[in-house]
């Protein structure tokens, strides 16, 4: 077999970093709502570098944009302003007036649909780009045959698309992305159309290939399992905004505002305020009763700002909380509950606590039977609360 190249760049150990593949720089792009209701606006000056070999996904609920950004990006869409560059050439300015059209962008693209041709080939599916851009025949049975051995489908190349599984085709369709070797492969939800089980493997496979191939990506998904798995970084959107970007343990561990604290995973969220600050401690009062933070905690690493007076929002993950069937001698954060649902989940059990109005999410790892209506205290390390500040969005859903 041959080596598969898609990219010939380097990141070795005290070199300079390389170029972006994809540089988005503050891009918008507004639509008419149909019958005179308005403008809507899913990409609001967004800028978004994607580095050599690297996954970056675009994660939001419907609606917010992510969709909109990449059809931008693969030329599907016109922007009204600002620019894209791809492998360093520019594809799109509104400041110089240049707009390449799809064909001449060097980006492949997987579908939804997968949009494979069914009266092809597999081997044919792969090979229609590569005779689309005039490469030699000697060439593209070659690069066809490593393609499909990369994705595990050699010995299914002389099948057609409906003779195979639908994880099968969507190998297919990533198999003919990548085998154009432009470096850049833009997915839009690639696994929405194959059920759960084989999306968990498809997933893992994805970010393997990605990997192995050296390929730059932008994935667009709704789903944060999903996102989590394949992203070396994750780009969180809301409502046309980027709410914040980073790697998965960042935007999971140290979200910035309530939208991506309570969009991605499980987050308890309460309103609070400031009540006083030390170099060891923060004390917010909530309706839970005086919380104390540690402003020490890597949780608290680029946490919102505070100041005595000041209203905030304090996070904690189920998962970070404590559960007592006795009350603690001693503890700070201790809270008393009554227990509403208990749910098993093999890993985990869930509980759903009452406190007063809040309701409260807990995981508690393996078997745990502490009944229903029952009397419970939980404890929080105040090294495992976090302060966040509300969307960037305004008026979004901070209950969300």
């Amino acid at each position: 077999m041959n080596t598969i190249v898609l990219d010939n760049t380097t990141r070795a150990s005290g070199q300079a970093e390389t170029p972006a593949r994809v540089r988005v720089t503050q891009l918008r792009k507004s639509f008419q709502r149909h019958g005179g209701g308005g403008e809507v606006i899913p990409v609001n000056n967004i800028s978004l570098d994607v580095a050599a070999h690297e996954m970056v996904v675009l994660l939001g609920p419907s609606g917010c944009g992510k969709t909109t950004l990449l059809r931008c990006i693969a030329g599907l869409e016109t922007p009204e302003r600002g620019e894209i560059l791809i492998n360093g050439q520019t594809v799109y300015s509104s400041p110089s007036g240049i707009l390449l059209p799809p064909n001449k962008r060097p980006v492949s693209m997987v579908f939804q649909s997968y949009a494979l041709w069914p009266h092809m080939t597999l081997f044919d599916n792969v090979a229609y780009p590569l005779q689309a851009r005039n490469v030699p025949g000697r060439d593209i049975r070659q690069r066809v045959l490593d393609t499909l051995e990369v994705v595990g489908l050699t010995a299914l190349a002389a099948q057609y698309p409906g003779q195979i599984s639908g994880g099968q085709q969507q190998r297919v369709a990533l198999a003919r992305a990548v085998v154009s070797q432009t470096g850049v492969v833009l997915f839009d939800e690639p696994l929405s159309n194959v059920d759960a089980r084989v999306r968990e493997q498809l997933r893992l496979e994805i970010r393997r290939m990605q990997k192995a191939l050296g390929f730059s990506g932008i994935y667009v998904t709704h789903d944060q399992n999903e996102a989590m798995a394949v992203a070396d970084r994750i780009a969180v959107l809301n409502d046309g905004h980027m709410e914040q970007i980073g790697t998965p343990e960042e935007i999971y561990n140290l979200p910035d505002t309530t939208y991506v604290g309570s969009f991605i995973g499980s987050a308890n969220i309460w309103k609070g305020t400031v009540r006083s600050m030390a170099a060891d401690r923060i004390v917010v009062g909530t309706t839970l009763g005086d919380l104390v933070i540690d402003p020490r905690s890597e949780l608290m690493t680029n946490a919102a700002p505070a100041t005595p007076g000041a209203e905030t929002r304090v996070l904690v993950r189920p998962e970070s909380i404590a559960v007592h069937t006795a009350a603690p001698a001693t503890a700070v954060n201790c809270i008393e509950c009554v227990v509403d649902t208990r749910v098993f989940f093999g890993s985990s059990t869930e509980y759903l606590l009452i406190a007063g109005e809040e309701r409260i999410r807990v995981w508690i790892p393996g078997i745990s039977s502490v009944p229903e209506r029952s009397t419970v205290w939980l404890t929080i390390d105040p090294g495992r609360l976090r302060l966040i500040a509300p969307s960037i969005v305004a008026n979004a859903d901070e209950g969300r």
